[in-house]
């Protein structure tokens, strides 16, 4: 009496097996990426101050794939100069400037090394930030617009100037000031600050996110394999 095993067999449900687990291993890591840009987003609204959508939403899931050697979902901040300020709340150091920086900086008006920030006489926003239209009035104003049609060339509708502490305006702390519409009053509209600096882990991103990840791969690759193995064909 022989016994055997049918191993052409056996090699072809290991294999069946091995593939399903490729997919449930990739499906499990993309889902759990999904759930740490989720987390992200409460992390986001606890360590920042009235973040808006534009940030809230500014990272993505790149998903994994069955085929790789170790299937891997990766979160990435979406491709977008203007979300570059998150690095330096993650990694530290210098804060990005903004278009509104450079722009006043090829026009003159901004000191070297120096930043903005809004001044005590500006309407914010429900974020905390100004408007676009403010700034746009301002730069057209104040002839900083990159499209020089789009620039103020009426100098009796100047409304805006620059403080930098000298001649006339030296009792003005250095910034952009609005005239009032009579030309009696002036308010802080942008104030000139020097480099802004940021701790390293200010957004914890590394920790928050592997916090989620550790809490969610294994039973999302469970529910994965579960799923994988119920509907192979």
């Amino acid at each position: 009496m022989k016994v055997s095993v049918n191993t052409d067999a056996l090699e072809k449900h290991l294999k069946s097996i091995q593939k399903q687990t490729k997919f449930a291993s990739a499906l499990a890591a993309t889902k759990t990426a999904r759930l740490v840009v989720s987390g992200l987003k409460d992390e986001m609204r606890d360590s920042f101050d009235r973040p808006t959508p534009f940030t809230i939403n500014a990272f993505y899931v790149k998903a994994a794939k069955k085929t790789d050697a170790i299937p891997a979902a990766e979160v990435k901040i979406k491709d977008n100069p203007s979300r570059y300020y998150l690095k330096a709340q993650i990694y530290g150091g210098l804060r990005y400037r903004k278009r509104t920086e450079y722009l006043l900086s090829n026009a003159g008006l901004l000191p070297k090394g120096m930043y903005v920030v809004p001044g005590a006489g500006v309407r914010l926003n429900r974020y905390g930030n100004m408007t676009r239209g403010q700034i746009q009035k301002m730069l057209s104003n104040l002839s900083a617009q990159q499209d020089k049609y789009a620039n103020t060339t009426d100098n009796s509708k100047k409304i805006f100037f620059v403080s930098n502490e000298r001649g006339r305006t030296r009792h003005l702390m250095r910034g952009i000031w609005q005239r009032s519409p009579a030309g009696k009053k002036v308010k802080p509209f942008l104030m000139f600050v020097k480099e802004p600096k940021y701790e390293k882990g200010y957004f914890d991103f590394f920790y928050a996110s592997q916090f989620i990840a550790n809490k969610n791969i294994r039973p999302e690759f469970r529910k994965a394999l579960k799923y994988a193995l119920r509907t192979a064909r």
